[in-house]
């Protein structure tokens, strides 16, 4: 009996140790990796956040799995059957792609052995042209060596998705479908002068998908960001435009050249004419890397009465762009770059959505919390002493209040031989009167803008 319950005891003690390393997985939702060990904060930002949001644009399945074991598949049929078995793709055509990347597991290190892209419905048509060339060569590039460590596998593995997705939207957004089969392109005119360095506009694809050219709202000039990580914040930026008629910035630089951080923002701010609307509303939030500043500037004036302000002033409060900096700042602070610009467009979103519902900013309502709290605080103290006041005064019923102070003095102890009243000097004190304009809680200078005087990070 004893050596069968040992067998037993061995047999789901073996059971267990082979179960382990079947469930080290990691599955984040766009995004699969099967050895545990490569996943990293990038993977999760990219399954969780930027490819959903990509697809759902798009309309088009993008996916990405990476796996360590064939099960003595092709890696297209292996591809082919995760893309069944676990039904992706868009629509009733499953529309959509799937990024296979396959590693040999060396228990410390992998081995980048082989990848494919597998195609479902519309995405043969989007694969099977010349351009998808473009992507297979830049993917030998990055999805290459042997006895890589994990972390580095990791890294690896975000930059294949990021340039993926990338050229898959540019796949999606064709520049021309209007040239018919086997004509000669013409011959590109020359650009006028006045055409020459200005930037391309953001469009939008036949299917909706944002084109990666120049960003509207999140100018990252110091490359803090991932494309795809450009890509979901300026599409949140976006909406928030559309919505409120504010434009929504973030500002990285490497370098100011010396320049004060304010003068810089709002130099910048005003010649790029970023806003919108009438009154070119927006709230900027700059970041200079060499001088490790940053710093919130607001704007939305009437061009033709100065004094009449718009909601890129009136919803950000001197009090809320403070709170909204004590929440960004901690992630700058720490590198996490995208962090701190996703929490910062969370609260414009908050703080644009309150003065939408309210007409004010959201520091009266800091405000009268603040008063309730000090109201609570100080009055259920001083009611306490008062009954208890109430209560010892009612037991000293032997006390009586005397009518004059001799009671308290013995007789003919106190003589006053003189007196005298003298004139010394009168105190005045003066206080200066601050000049700044102030608008519904938001300070304004002679520029037109509001904001901080920004920090360090």
């Amino acid at each position: 009996m004893k050596k069968r319950m040992f067998a037993l005891l061995l047999v789901l003690i073996l059971a267990v140790s082979l179960a382990i390393p079947a469930a080290a997985y990691e599955d984040h939702y766009y995004v699969y990796t099967a050895i545990s060990a490569i996943d990293n904060e990038r993977l999760v930002e990219q399954g969780e956040e930027t490819l959903p949001f990509v697809s759902e644009q798009a309309q088009f399945d993008l996916r990405v799995d990476i796996v360590d074991d064939l099960e003595g598949d092709t890696i297209d049929e292996y591809a082919e059957l995760f893309y069944r078995q676990y039904e992706y793709g868009w629509g009733d055509e499953k529309d959509g792609a799937l990024l296979m990347i396959y590693l040999e597991d060396n228990g410390d290190s992998v081995n980048f052995a082989d990848y494919t892209i597998y195609a479902g419905g519309k995405g043969g048509e989007v694969l099977n042209g010349t351009g998808a060339e473009g992507m297979y060569q830049m993917l030998d590039l990055i999805l290459t060596g042997s006895n890589v460590d994990y972390v580095q596998a990791g890294e690896i593995c975000a930059d294949a998705i990021d340039s993926y997705m990338g050229l898959m939207i540019t796949l999606l957004n064709p520049v021309d479908e209007t040239m018919p089969i086997g004509e000669e392109e013409p011959a590109a005119e020359a650009p006028a002068e006045e055409d020459i360095n200005v930037p391309a506009a953001e469009g939008e694809g036949p299917l909706g998908v944002p084109t990666p050219t120049v960003s509207q709202y999140i100018l990252d000039e110091a490359a803090l960001l991932s494309e795809g990580q450009v890509l979901l914040l300026e599409g949140q930026a976006q909406t928030l435009a559309d919505r409120y008629g504010c434009g929504v910035y973030v500002l990285t630089v490497p370098t100011m050249n010396g320049m004060e951080v304010r003068e810089f923002a709002q130099d910048y701010y005003l010649s790029h004419q970023l806003g919108v609307g009438e009154y070119s509303n927006g709230i900027l939030f700059l970041v200079c890397m060499d001088t490790r500043d940053y710093i919130t500037i607001t704007y939305g004036r009437n061009p033709d009465k100065i004094t009449e302000y718009g909601i890129g002033i009136l919803a950000f409060t001197d009090t809320g762009i403070a709170q909204l900096e004590d929440k960004v700042v901690g992630h700058l602070s720490d590198g996490n770059y995208n962090k701190a610009f996703s929490v910062y467009l969370d609260v414009c979103e908050e703080y644009l959505s309150y003065y939408d519902e309210n007409g004010q900013g959201m520091e009266a309502v800091s405000a009268k919390s603040f008063l309730i709290k000090l109201a609570i605080v100080i009055c259920a103290p001083l009611l306490v002493a008062l009954i208890v006041c109430m209560i010892f005064r009612s037991q000293m019923k032997t006390a009586r209040i005397a009518k004059q102070a001799a009671n308290y003095i013995p007789q003919d102890s106190f003589n006053l031989t003189e007196r005298l009243d003298q004139y010394t000097h009168t105190s005045r004190t003066r206080r200066k009167i601050e000049t700044n304009k102030s608008s519904g809680g938001s300070s304004v200078n002679s520029a037109g803008f509001g904001g901080s005087r920004g920090g360090k990070f």
